[in-house]
């Protein structure tokens, strides 16, 4: 999709009495007048402030309590170089780069969470910016301004710029942009210190996402440079990727894998239909995304038509932006443009840039471009308006569990599986910790779904005040609502004794495989530091000498939840099998749990 290159003037630098690769790198930069950088980062800057300022008022959110305790925890030579704890941080994928980003930031702004937005906006915005840079080597400035700017109105950067959990991803797109800058300047007759600075960018990308690591397919088919230069330019890039196969194997005990697990569950015609739906997605979803997808389509068409379409650099970006989101249509599968398609966001604000009408065209090839543009923005609204409720839940949640005293107070959750009781009891013990006060008694949290239940042997949960979420804010249960919620929560696991559930594990070569039954759909797995959702068959990576203590629940309905009691899985053990029978038939109210 990449046009032909515009030719640069580098300007002469040799009065400067430098040393010549300073003197080539400075003389390179040159190409590209100052002011146009500076006034393009004017701009972006701005227009992130306006349209993701909010953010700098929000509280922690979703998975930051997680995060926070853990980079309290250990020290960054730990989580980057000791497998272990990169394990326990993340048993899918190798994301160091998320600790960091919370380490950089308490040691910065401690637990103020507005400076850790800050950071966000500004990698937003320096994205964009760099986004800028590298378009501006083969289109005029409007054109790489509108795909700059796309990439800041895309949907799915609503959701980088309002959770912290995902600074890994902006400062992934960051270091990706580095490197293919590095590389474009090389292969442009730059000096080898290009070269260096773009594979030393991308072998800090793969250490931020996953996703990162495809772009190694996609630089060679730009098609810069001779063919020799161009397979020179590739060996520290190809020696980056396969170190880090290496390196993830060493860690995951598996070549390839993400947040969905192997095994059943991946229909490649059902992968195939939801890829497909990633571009309306992005243009809004629903028939707005449909009509921004022909107007892409007719984009494109107008452009190729031209001869401005270059298929090889086209190809390599759709395989570089939508390969890492292959796992993902197993589960938790693609249907919003939420942090998932940031990468296939920035893509697509490549396209409408190359696809911009350029000088001198007539003013109708505007009409679709201009289209595009305005539905990727409809998207932005979408998706920011979809999550601002949760936004407002969580910060609430947050602010509750980190002034509350465990003593006297407590935290109810509705239809909470686990999740809220880890990262919310993490975040207390952290913000704890950073203020250098003793452990205490934790934060008890309670929740409507049984499954999340902790135990209510012991009356533990009594004597307190439960607080609650309701109507934007937290209001204190009343006796009667809190015996209500108890009561049903005894009444579903009771229930669940009499349903038949069974639970075969398997352990090999750093893998665990595992088979739940009989019941399809997703079952519930309780581990001493929170909880997990899986499908009822598939494999994950699991140390062979590490201890797993679990439990499994199903829950059929919102009347009753079967559990198993607490499992063991002891290091060298390599199988698990536990079954208990259905003590009575089945009753078809629940077959919609099947």
């Amino acid at each position: 999709m990449i046009p032909e290159p515009n030719d640069d003037r580098p300007e002469d630098a040799g009065r400067l009495r430098l040393p010549r690769s300073v003197a080539r790198i400075r003389s390179s930069l040159a190409g590209r007048p100052p002011r146009q950088l500076l006034a393009a980062a004017l701009f972006l800057g701005t227009l992130t402030t306006i349209v993701h300022g909010s953010a700098l008022r929000g509280n922690w959110r979703a998975d930051d309590g997680d995060h926070l305790g853990f980079a309290l925890a250990h020290e960054p030579w730990e989580y980057f170089f000791v497998p272990e704890v990169n394990r326990a941080h993340h048993g899918a994928t190798i994301t160091p780069w998320n600790v960091l980003f919370y380490d950089v930031n308490l040691g910065l702004f401690g637990f103020e969470p507005s400076g850790h937005y800050l950071h966000m906006l500004l990698l937003v915005a320096l994205a964009a910016w760099l986004l800028y840079a590298v378009l501006r080597k083969w289109l005029d400035g409007p054109a790489s301004l509108v795909g700059a700017s796309a990439l800041v109105l895309a949907g799915p950067t609503v959701h980088i710029a309002q959770f912290l959990m995902v600074g890994h991803y902006a400062t992934g797109l960051v270091l990706c942009l580095v490197a293919t800058y590095g590389w474009i300047r090389f292969l442009r007759g730059g000096p080898a210190a290009w070269l260096a600075a773009g594979a030393a960018a991308y072998l800090l990308a793969t250490l931020c996402k996953e996703t990162c690591v495809p772009l190694v397919l996609f630089l060679p088919m730009l098609g810069e440079g001779s063919v020799r230069r161009r397979l020179a330019a590739l060996v520290p890039f190809a020696g980056v990727a396969l170190g880090y196969v290496l390196w993830r194997r060493a860690v995951l005990g598996v070549f390839v894998g993400g947040y969905s697990p192997t095994g059943e569950g991946f229909r490649v015609l059902e992968s195939l239909r939801q890829l497909a739906e990633v571009p309306r997605l992005l243009l809004g979803g629903g028939p707005a995304g449909a009509v921004g997808v022909g107007l892409l389509l007719a984009a494109f068409l107008l452009a190729w038509r031209d001869g401005r379409i270059r298929w090889s650099s086209t190809a390599g970006l759709l395989v570089a932006a939508l390969l890492p989101v292959v796992p993902l249509t197993i589960l938790p599968g693609i249907r919003a443009a939420d942090r998932f398609l940031f990468f296939p966001a920035a893509a697509l604000a490549v396209g409408i840039a190359v696809l911009w009408p350029r000088r001198g065209d007539p003013p109708w090839r505007l009409v679709p471009a201009l289209g595009v543009l305005v539905l990727l923005g409809v998207g932005h609204v979408r998706q920011a308006h979809s999550i601002r409720g949760e936004l407002r839940r969580m910060d609430a949640l947050y602010d509750f569990a980190l002034r509350a005293d465990p003593q006297t107070e407590g935290l109810f959750v509705e239809s909470d599986h686990g999740y809220f009781r880890e990262v919310l009891s993490k975040a207390r013990a952290a913000r704890d910790r950073y203020d250098g006060k003793p452990p205490g008694r934790g934060l008890v949290v309670l929740s409507d779904t049984a499954a999340a239940l902790p135990a209510l042997a012991g009356n533990e949960w009594s004597g307190r005040t439960y607080y609650r979420y309701a109507d934007e804010a937290m209001r204190p249960m009343t006796a009667t609502q809190l015996a209500t919620a108890v009561a049903a929560q005894r009444e579903a696991l009771e229930r669940g004794r009499l349903r038949e559930l069974r639970v075969e594990l398997k352990r090999e070569s750093g893998i665990l495989s595992w088979e739940f039954g009989p019941w399809n759909g997703e079952y519930q797995v309780n581990l001493p530091n929170g909880g997990l959702r899986l499908v009822r068959k598939g494999a994950f990576p699991w140390p062979d000498d590490e201890r797993l203590d679990f439990t499994v629940c199903f829950e059929g309905e919102r009347t009753w939840v079967a559990c198993t009691p607490r499992l063991g899985l002891p290091p060298g053990q390599r199988t698990l099998a536990w079954a208990r029978p259905g003590l009575e038939p089945e009753p078809q109210a629940s077959a919609s749990a099947r």
